[in-house]
């Protein structure tokens, strides 16, 4: 909710789509490697797998394309949740560009 709310208050255009990035992180290499396939069956645009520079973990960076409404964001943070609860890791939000035009 607090980036939808920045979003807003910046005058963001939530019925625009546009590309949302997406972090996961995993204890391990296989999990975060599990992860990253079950991201790319889904659709998703991996853009890194690999270690975290400052920790031991593994993370996971990815994207979709979509609109700001609530419901649909919600839909790909829970399912994302879910996943890399299911596989011990953590999924770590998301981000977006402010769109006005």
């Amino acid at each position: 909710m607090k980036v939808l709310d920045s979003l807003s208050e910046n005058g963001d255009l939530k019925d625009k789509e546009r590309e949302v990035m997406h972090w996961a992180y995993f204890p391990s290499d296989s999990s975060c490697n599990q992860f990253a396939a079950w991201v790319k069956s889904e659709n998703y645009e991996l853009h890194f797998t690999g270690k975290d520079e400052d920790s031991s973990d593994c993370y996971t960076k990815f994207t979709h394309v979509g609109a700001m409404h609530l419901v649909d964001i919600t839909n790909h943070t829970i399912k994302l949740g879910k996943k890399a609860r299911e596989l011990g890791g953590r999924y770590d939000g998301w981000e977006t560009s402010v769109e006005k035009k």
